[in-house]
């Protein structure tokens, strides 16, 4: 949660994250490397939202259109 944070704000948070996660790796002792992606979704809360469950529905379906459109992806819903 990222109190009084717009969408656009917000998307940004996010995005930092998903580049700070591509961005990592972790050495493993057989010399290989892991890297890592993130798929992940937003959503701003909005008057016409009932209850925080649509709110979470909403950046649900944006986490699901991230990982369809690729993976590594950030989207708002």
């Amino acid at each position: 949660m990222l109190p009084e944070t717009d969408s656009e704000q917000a998307f940004n948070v996010i995005e930092r994250l998903r580049e700070a996660i591509a961005a990592s790796e972790v050495a493993l002792e057989e010399g290989l490397t892991l890297h890592f992606s993130a798929s992940l979704g937003v959503a701003t809360f909005i008057p016409a939202d009932a209850d925080i469950n649509t709110l979470l529905n909403r950046a649900d379906q944006a986490l699901y259109q991230a990982k369809c459109s690729g993976r590594n992806r950030t989207c708002k819903g």
